[in-house]
C-alpha cells in the first residue's frame, strides 16, 4: 500500500534499451554507449592501506536520467565520487566521465558539478558572494550569474541578508552549498547527501528540481543520501555495501522482484544474501551467486559497454586542451575570496602585523644583554667594612723615593673597582661560610683577599720578587660556571678591573703602568667594538629566522584552513588551475610580506636603535626575500599535508636543525667541514652571514658574498615556486 502512494519515477525507453546492450547489434551498441553513458565504472579497485574501499566496481549511469548511490555509511560512496571527479586515484579499473578515462589529472571543470558530503564553502563569504565566486569559476559573465542567483535564492530559500555562510544554520549552508554546484548548469551533477538538514517541503522541491533539469535539459545527477526512501524517484538506484555493488536497477523493479514495500526491505534482503555468500563461498566468489541473488546483476550490461569506449567521442577531449591554464576572471575570483577572508578576520590580520614587534620586544629586552646584580661574595681577611667606608683612596698607594712605594689597604681599593652593575655585593666574614653559600646556589662566586694583601703587592711592586718570595696567590676567586655565559662574564670582568687596579697602583706610585700590561697591543676594531653586546652578533640571525618562519606558519595555516574546509578541492574540481591557486594566495601573502619586513627594520633599528652601518634598503630586500622563501616552503607543507598536526609537526622537525646549524647562535665556522658544506646552500646560513655583513660592515650589492645570499634566496624561492605549481597540480 505504502509502495502505491510515493511517486515512482517510470522506466524510460532509452533506458529499457540500455540494460540489454549485449542483444543490439555492434553498431547500435556502439552508438547507444556514445550517445548515452555519463559515467562508466569497470573493474575499479580502491584502497587505504590493508583496507579496501573499493572491490571490482562496475557500473554505469545513462544521460539524462538520476542516478542514486545507496549504502551505509563507510561503504565507499564518497570515496567513488572522489574518483570518479579526479581528486583520488583508483588502484585498479577504468573509470570514463563523460568520455573522459579520469585518470586522476582531467578536471571536466564547467561540465561537471559537485557537491560534497561537508560543506566546502568560504565561510566569510555570504550565499550571494560564494554563487557569484563560483560562477566567476567557471566563467560565467556577472549577468548571468545575477540571473541564476536570482533564480537560485528563490528555488532553495537561501538567506538574501548579507550573513557569512559561516554564521547560517547547518541546513541553510548545504543549501547554499548545493545552489553553487548548480550555479553553471552542468551536464553532470554529482551530489553528496544534498538533501541533509533540509525539511521534507524543501526536499521534495529539490526532488522536483533535479527531475525538470533531466528531463529538460538532458543533465545526468549521481546522488548519494542515507534517505534511502526517497531515491524511489531516481531512474536508477545501486544499492553498495562493502565497497561491491549489491544491485543496480530502477527502484520499482527492485520492489516488484523482491515483493517488498521499502527500499530498505531489499537492501536488507541483499544484504544478508552478501554475508551468506561470504561465509560460504568467500568475498571473491560472490558473482557465482549474483545469477540466483541478483547482486551484481548489471555487471555484464556495463562490461559490454565498456568495449566500445575507445571509440567514444574526442570533442570533450579538444575542449579541453583549450582551456587556458591561467584565466583573469577566475584569478580575480580568488583575489576576492582572499580578500574577504582577510576582511572577516580583522583580528587575526592585525595580529600578523603586530606579532612581529611583539617578537623583536620579547628579543631585544631578554637576550644577549648583560646580566646585572648578580649575587657575589666578598672575603675581606685585610679590612673589615667600616674601615674601607672611611679609609682614604689617595692613601693605597704613597711613592716614598723613585725605587720604593707604601701600598696600604689595597684590598679596599679593588672593592671599589668591583662596585659596577654586574654585581650584588655580598660580604663574608670567612672564606668557610662563603664556600657554603655558593655551593647552596646562593651566590655567583666570591673573591677571598688575604689579611697580607698590600704587603704582598708591595713586595711585586718594588722589589719584582720570583716565585719562591710570594705565595701562589694574593686573591682567589670561586666560581659557579653551571651559567657558562655568567660565569664567564663575572670571570672576564674581574680580570679586566684587576689590571685596571693594578695599573693604578703603578700610577700612584709614579712608576710606568705600561709595566703592568701585556706587551701586545690590539688596535681599535676596524668593525664592531670589544665591549659590543652579543645581541648585536645575535640579531641578524634572529630576525632572518623569525621573518623566514613567519612566512612558513602564515602560509601553513592559511592554506590548511581552506582545505580543511574543502573549498581548497572544491575550487580545483571547478576548473581553478595549479597556477591561479598558488599566484592568487602568493599575492596576497607577498603583500603582507613586505608589511612585516618593514615592522623588523623599524622596531629593531628604530625604536629599540639597534646600531647598522649598511642599506636600509638593501637589509629590507634581503628580509623581503628571506621572507618569501619561507612563504614558498609553507607552501609546500601545506600541499603536503593532510591537517594542522601533520604541518606543525614537520615546521617544528626543520625549526630546530635549521636554526642550530645556520650561523644564528654560534658561528657556522666552528661546525664540521662536511657540513658547513651543506648548509651553506640552505636558505638560512649564507643569508644569515650576509646580512650581518650589511648590518655591521656596511656591504653593498658589490660584495659577491652579499650577491651569493640573494643567489641563494632566489633558487629556493624559483625552486619551491615550480616544486608548488606542481604538486597543486597531482597532488591527490
Amino acid at each position: 500500500m505504502y509502495r502505491k502512494q510515493l511517486l515512482i519515477r517510470p522506466i524510460k525507453k532509452d533506458q529499457t534499451k540500455l540494460m540489454n546492450p549485449v542483444a543490439l547489434s555492434s553498431k547500435e551498441n556502439r552508438n547507444t554507449m556514445n550517445n548515452h553513458l555519463a559515467l562508466y565504472v569497470k573493474d575499479v579497485e580502491k584502497s587505504f592501506g590493508s583496507n579496501k574501499v573499493l572491490d571490482k566496481l562496475c557500473l554505469n549511469v545513462q544521460k539524462g536520467t538520476i542516478y542514486g548511490l545507496l549504502g551505509s555509511s563507510g561503504c565507499g560512496k564518497t570515496t567513488l565520487l572522489r574518483c570518479i571527479i579526479g581528486r583520488s586515484n583508483v588502484n585498479k579499473g577504468d573509470i570514463y566521465v563523460l568520455g573522459e578515462k579520469q585518470d586522476g589529472s582531467v578536471v571536466l571543470a564547467d561540465r561537471v558539478g559537485y557537491m560534497p558530503q561537508d560543506i566546502s564553502l568560504v565561510g566569510e563569504l555570504s550565499a550571494r558572494d560564494s554563487i557569484y565566486f563560483f560562477g566567476r569559476i567557471y566563467n560565467l559573465k556577472d549577468d548571468i550569474i545575477k540571473s541564476r542567483c536570482d533564480e537560485l535564492i528563490e528555488l532553495l530559500d537561501l538567506p538574501t541578508d548579507n550573513r557569512c555562510v559561516r554564521d547560517c544554520s547547518g541546513g541553510e549552508q548545504r543549501r547554499v552549498s548545493f545552489a553553487v554546484t548548480l550555479v553553471h548548469k552542468p551536464e553532470l551533477l554529482i551530489l553528496d547527501e544534498p538533501t541533509v538538514g533540509t525539511d521534507s517541503i524543501l526536499r521534495n522541491r529539490i526532488w522536483k528540481y533535479l527531475t525538470k533539469i533531466t528531463e529538460e535539459d538532458k543533465t545526468t545527477v549521481i546522488i548519494t543520501t542515507h534517505y534511502i526512501e526517497e531515491t524511489r524517484q531516481a531512474d536508477k538506484i545501486a544499492l553498495m555495501r562493502k565497497g561491491k555493488l549489491l544491485t543496480e536497477e530502477h527502484p520499482e523493479t527492485l520492489l516488484e522482484r523482491y515483493g517488498c514495500d521499502l527500499l530498505e526491505e531489499v537492501f536488507v534482503i541483499l544484504s544478508s544474501k552478501q554475508e551468506e555468500t561470504e561465509q560460504t563461498s568467500g568475498v571473491d566468489n560472490l558473482a557465482f551467486q549474483s545469477s540466483q541473488t541478483g547482486i551484481n546483476e548489471s555487471t555484464e550490461r556495463t562490461n559490454a559497454a565498456l568495449d566500445v569506449i575507445s571509440e567514444a567521442p574526442q570533442q570533450t577531449r579538444t575542449e579541453r586542451k583549450k582551456q587556458s591554464i591561467f584565466e583573469m576572471i577566475r584569478f580575480k575570483s580568488l583575489l576576492f575570496k582572499n580578500y574577504k577572508k582577510l576582511k572577516s578576520n580583522l583580528i587575526s590580520t592585525i595580529f600578523l602585523v603586530v606579532f612581529p614587534a611583539l617578537q623583536v620586544l620579547f628579543f631585544l629586552t631578554a637576550v644577549g644583554r648583560e646580566t646585572k646584580g648578580n649575587p657575589f661574595g666578598i672575603v675581606n681577611n685585610e679590612r673589615s667594612q667600616e674601615f674601607c667606608k672611611t679609609f682614604p683612596r689617595n692613601e693605597s698607594a704613597v711613592p716614598y723615593d723613585k725605587f720604593s712605594c707604601h701600598i696600604n689597604s689595597a684590598s679596599c681599593l679593588f672593592e671599589d673597582y668591583l662596585d659596577v652593575p654586574l654585581f650584588y655585593m655580598i660580604r663574608f666574614d670567612s672564606k668557610y661560610e662563603a664556600l657554603s653559600a655558593l655551593e647552596s646556589g646562593k651566590i655567583r662566586g666570591f673573591l677571598h683577599m688575604h689579611q697580607n694583601l698590600s704587603e704582598l703587592i708591595e713586595a711585586r711592586v718594588n722589589y719584582g720578587v720570583d716565585k719562591y718570595d710570594l705565595p701562589d696567590e694574593e686573591m682567589q676567586v670561586y666560581m659557579d660556571m653551571t651559567s657558562i655565559q655568567v660565569g664567564g662574564i663575572i670571570k672576564e670582568r674581574i680580570a679586566d678591573k684587576y689590571q685596571l687596579f693594578h695599573e693604578k697602583i703603578y700610577d700612584d706610585c709614579r712608576y710606568l703602568s705600561k709595566a703592568v700590561q701585556i706587551p701586545l697591543r690590539v688596535e681599535e676594531s676596524f668593525y664592531g667594538n670589544k665591549n659590543e653586546e652579543y645581541v648585536i652578533f645575535i640579531t641578524p640571525g634572529i630576525i632572518t629566522s623569525m621573518i623566514f618562519f613567519m612566512g612558513v606558519l602564515m602560509t601553513c595555516v592559511i592554506i590548511l584552513d581552506e582545505k580543511c574546509e574543502g573549498i581548497w578541492d572544491r575550487s580545483i574540481v571547478a576548473g581553478v588551475t595549479a597556477l591561479e591557486l598558488s599566484l592568487s594566495h602568493l599575492l596576497y601573502q607577498n603583500v603582507f610580506m613586505i608589511i612585516i619586513s618593514l615592522d623588523f627594520l623599524l622596531f629593531v633599528f628604530v625604536i629599540f636603535g639597534q646600531p647598522y652601518i649598511g642599506s636600509l634598503w638593501l637589509i629590507f630586500a634581503l628580509l623581503y626575500l628571506q621572507g618569501l622563501a619561507g612563504i614558498m616552503l609553507g607552501f609546500a607543507i601545506s600541499v603536503l599535508s593532510d591537517n594542522h598536526v601533520t604541518a606543525n609537526t614537520i615546521v617544528t622537525g626543520i625549526f630546530n636543525p635549521l636554526v642550530l646549524v645556520s650561523g644564528i647562535l654560534w658561528p657556522a665556522e666552528a661546525l664540521p667541514k662536511y657540513i658547513y658544506f651543506v648548509i651553506e646552500w640552505l636558505p638560512l646560513a649564507i643569508p644569515t652571514s650576509a646580512l650581518r655583513n650589511v648590518i655591521r660592515k656596511g656591504w653593498t650589492l658589490t660584495n659577491l658574498h652579499t650577491l651569493h645570499s640573494i643567489g641563494i634566496l632566489s633558487f629556493w624561492i624559483l625552486f619551491l615556486l615550480a616544486l608548488n605549481i606542481y604538486l597543486t597540480k597531482t597532488k591527490r
